[in-house]
């Protein structure tokens, strides 16, 4: 026997905001650690739909403030897209 379930969605909709890891994201930024703003850079950077409409200008300050960070790696990080 065989069981088909019909009711399906062929597109299913994705929620791709994740508020635990963006909150988690400006925490990073905030770090003593240069290598840990730096990974706050990496994420944004490779992940930019978690950003959500209510979240863009903290990020963008975050950015702007990552753009004259004392670390270089950390504002050259900044600085990629």
């Amino acid at each position: 026997m065989c069981v088909v379930k019909t009711n399906v969605s062929p597109t299913p909709s994705l929620d791709l905001s994740w508020p635990e890891l963006l909150g988690a994201l400006f925490q990073l930024n905030l770090a003593a650690e240069p290598d840990k703003r730096e990974t706050a850079f990496r994420v944004f950077a490779t992940t930019p739909d978690i950003i959500e409409k209510q979240h863009e200008e903290a990020v963008l300050q975050s950015f702007n403030k990552g753009f004259k960070d004392d670390s270089v790696a950390v504002s050259s990080r900044a600085t990629l897209k």
